[in-house]
């Protein structure tokens, strides 16, 4: 009886500590990525509208060089310009300068438009387009967290577990000596 009782608390805890990882970790996962994207989506269309103005006022993307490194410094990410023409005007890295655009970078496209003209496009990490996803390691850390948690549940589980099958099965045994 004993024996029964520790392992039907014992399985019970880890199917719910099981499904509650699976279940908080993909949710936290979700939730996280949505607001990563829509924070990277509000800054990109600031950087852009600045971009933009800058173009108007300039009448041209003449000396916007510094201004882009500064972006890429300030998002701590790598900031790309390129002209209507698709050559790099600017370069928070300076590698791609004077290049043409990569059809790569697509994902990371942000057009420049004055009106309906098309002035330039705007990349802001432009190479990690497909990168591998930094939310894992947050799951990951939650789910370990959960585990030492369920060991936990577990060690205290069978303690009291023990204490309660002997107090429920003195009088079974006293039953079955008389």
């Amino acid at each position: 009886l004993q024996f029964r009782l520790r392992v039907a608390f014992t399985l019970g805890i880890l199917l719910t500590i099981g499904v509650g990882s699976v279940f908080g970790g993909r949710s936290a996962a979700r939730e996280i990525q949505m607001h990563e994207r829509r924070a990277d989506e509000t800054r990109v269309a600031r950087a852009a509208s600045w971009l933009t103005q800058t173009y108007v006022q300039r009448q041209g993307w003449t000396d916007i060089q510094p201004f882009v490194e500064q972006l890429g410094e300030v998002y701590g990410q790598r900031v790309v310009l390129s002209d209507s023409s698709g050559t790099v005007v600017a370069d928070s890295g300076k590698s791609f300068l004077g290049k043409h655009d990569d059809p790569r970078w697509g994902p990371s496209a942000m057009p420049l438009r004055r009106g309906p003209t098309l002035v330039g496009t705007l990349y802001v990490n432009p190479e990690s387009a497909g990168r591998s996803d930094p939310v894992q390691s947050l799951v990951a850390s939650v789910n370990r967290f959960l585990l030492i948690g369920g060991l936990l549940a577990v060690a205290l589980a069978s303690a009291l577990t023990f204490w309660l099958s002997r107090r429920i099965s003195t009088p079974v045994h006293a039953m079955t000596k008389a």
